[in-house]
């Protein structure tokens, strides 16, 4: 009896992956690849992230300019990297069919430019102002931007669809953004994440949500005008 429970479970299994379209299987294994490179022992993982991810002074100093969009496709833990690449395959598994490929890419190259160049700007400005070292040379990096864009992005899709985050426990996909800054939040209060986590995470929901609400390109026009996509309706009605 247990094998047979557990040849089916093996079954809807690989049934599931198989719904997953090819670009999104290409942007997970991406994102899990470069976790890799960013975790390479002997010094090389340190080498990539100081070449790949996000360090104000450098990008300034050095003229690094590509750090800003590269540093928030890479986890510097292939742990990390492993879940991002998962919530990544259950995203896109719902938005590249409705979206298609193209549309897709130009989301997340538009979430990771738009953040990426704006947490920048932020650091740079704290950076001149307080000349602190922690914020000048401040590793930025990871993928929790596009994670609360991708949430956002569930929310206008499928906002009643209930998404299983674990064996027994399904979460509507209108709520999902708000678990995700708020776990962010609580995370980096903590002391588990840095404060530009939380940083990236907010303006990764806020540009997310700008983008589809008034520049996507659609069959009915562009943006989303609907009431329940609203910039309130992210917030609990007590304080909508």
């Amino acid at each position: 009896m247990a094998a047979v429970e557990s040849d089916t479970l093996n079954k809807n299994l690989a049934s599931r992956l198989r719904e997953i379209p090819s670009a999104t299987w290409a942007g997970a294994a991406l994102v899990f690849l470069l976790s890799i490179f960013a975790s390479l022992p002997f010094g090389l993982g340190e080498i990539f992230q100081q070449l790949f991810c996000l360090v104000p002074a450098k990008t300034l100093g050095k003229f690094h300019v590509w750090t800003p969009l590269t540093g928030l496709f890479v986890e510097t833990n292939a742990i990390a990297g492993l879940l991002v690449a998962c919530i990544f395959l259950v995203a896109g598994k719902w938005l590249e069919p409705a979206w298609g490929q193209r549309e897709l890419i130009k989301f997340i190259l538009i979430i990771n430019a738009t953040v990426g160049y704006t947490t920048f700007f932020l650091y740079s400005g704290a950076c001149l102002i307080t000349q602190k070292p922690n914020v000048c040379f401040a590793l930025i990096s990871g993928c929790i931007a596009l994670v609360a864009a991708s949430t956002v992005a569930l929310k206008q899709l499928i906002p009643e669809n209930q998404i299983k985050l674990f064996r027994s426990y399904n979460i509507k996909a209108k709520h999902l953004t708000a678990i995700v800054v708020t776990g962010t939040f609580v995370l980096c209060l903590v002391g588990l994440l840095g404060v530009y986590k939380l940083i990236m995470s907010l303006l990764g929901a806020y540009y997310g949500w700008l983008y589809l609400r008034f520049f996507q390109v659609r069959d009915k026009g562009i943006g989303d005008q609907n009431s329940a996509f609203s910039f309130q309706s992210f917030f609990p009605r007590q304080i909508q």
